[in-house]
C-alpha cells in the first residue's frame, strides 16, 4: 500500500489551486478580468488556429515578375553604359531563358563592350561569393553577346526577396495587433500565415495585398521656392520622378 504523507498531500492541493487560479481567467470576460485585483493572475492562455479559429492564407512570391524586373534593369543599364562610352550596338533584348542578348555593330568597339558587360556581370559588393558572377556571359567573338542569370544567383536572389517579404508581412499583421501570429516560409518560394482570432480573411488579405511604393525626385534646389509654391515653375527645372521602389 502506498502512503502519503500529510505534507505530501498539502503539496499536491497547494499546486492543483495554484494551478486552478491561473486556468480561471480563460473562463471570465473580458470586462471581469479587468476589474480583478492586480495580485490575482488575468492572463489568458493564446488559443492556436485550431482552437479559436482564425485566417490561414498561403502566399507566392511572384519570382518570374522578380527576374524579369532584374532582366528589365540589366538591360537598362547595357544602354546606358554603352551610349556613355558611344558604343554601337542593336538588338538589345530579353530573351528566353532568363537572358539579356546584343549585338555589337563596330567590330573595333567589341572589346570596350566587352569589359562593360564583365563589369555588370560581377559588380562590386556582390553577395553571391568572392569571385562569382551574377550573369554568365555567352561571346561569339563577332560582336554578339549573351548575358544569362547564374543558378546560384536565382538561388541567392529568391531566398533575400522570400525573407524580405516575409518580414514585410510581419509588419503588416503587427499592425492589426493580432497575438502570435505564424509567419514562416513554405517550400522554396511560399509563406504561410496563420492569424488566430482574426475572423475576417478580406481583411488579411486587403492589408497583405496594398503594394507600398517610395518614390525619389530630383529636384533643383538652386531654383526659385517661392514661384514653386505658387506653381509658377519653369518646365525645365520642374521635379522630375527619378524611381519607384516597391518592397
Amino acid at each position: 500500500m502506498v502512503y502519503i504523507t500529510r505534507w505530501q498531500r498539502i503539496t499536491v492541493f497547494c499546486i492543483l489551486l495554484v494551478g486552478l487560479l491561473f486556468s480561471v481567467p480563460n473562463f471570465l470576460p473580458d470586462r471581469v478580468r479587468a476589474s480583478l485585483p492586480r495580485w490575482i493572475p488575468s492572463s489568458t492562455i493564446n488559443l492556436g488556429l485550431d482552437l479559436q479559429g482564425g485566417s490561414y492564407l498561403l502566399l507566392e512570391v511572384d519570382m518570374p515578375g522578380v527576374i524579369k524586373e532584374k532582366l528589365e534593369t540589366l538591360r537598362t543599364d547595357i544602354r546606358a553604359l554603352l551610349r556613355r562610352d558611344r558604343i554601337n550596338f542593336t538588338g538589345l533584348d530579353i530573351t528566353g531563358n532568363n537572358t539579356v542578348s546584343l549585338r555589337i555593330t563596330n567590330p573595333e568597339q567589341v572589346e570596350g563592350a566587352r569589359m562593360i558587360l564583365r563589369n555588370l556581370a560581377t559588380p562590386p559588393g556582390t553577395f553571391i561569393g568572392l569571385g562569382a558572377n551574377e550573369y554568365d556571359i555567352t561571346d561569339d567573338g563577332q560582336g554578339s553577346f549573351a548575358m544569362k542569370m547564374t543558378p546560384a544567383f536565382l538561388r541567392q536572389m529568391q531566398t533575400q526577396i522570400v525573407n524580405q517579404s516575409i518580414e514585410v508581412v510581419r509588419k503588416r499583421i503587427d499592425e492589426l495587433g493580432t497575438r502570435e501570429p505564424t509567419i514562416q516560409q513554405q517550400g522554396a518560394d511560399r509563406i504561410l500565415v496563420q492569424v488566430p482570432g482574426l475572423k475576417d480573411p478580406a481583411q488579411l488579405k486587403k492589408i497583405l495585398s496594398t503594394t507600398a511604393k517610395m518614390t525619389f525626385r530630383l529636384v533643383d534646389m538652386t531654383g526659385n521656392v517661392q514661384a514653386a509654391v505658387q506653381g509658377r515653375v519653369p518646365a525645365e527645372v520642374r521635379p522630375r520622378k527619378a524611381a519607384t521602389l516597391r518592397p
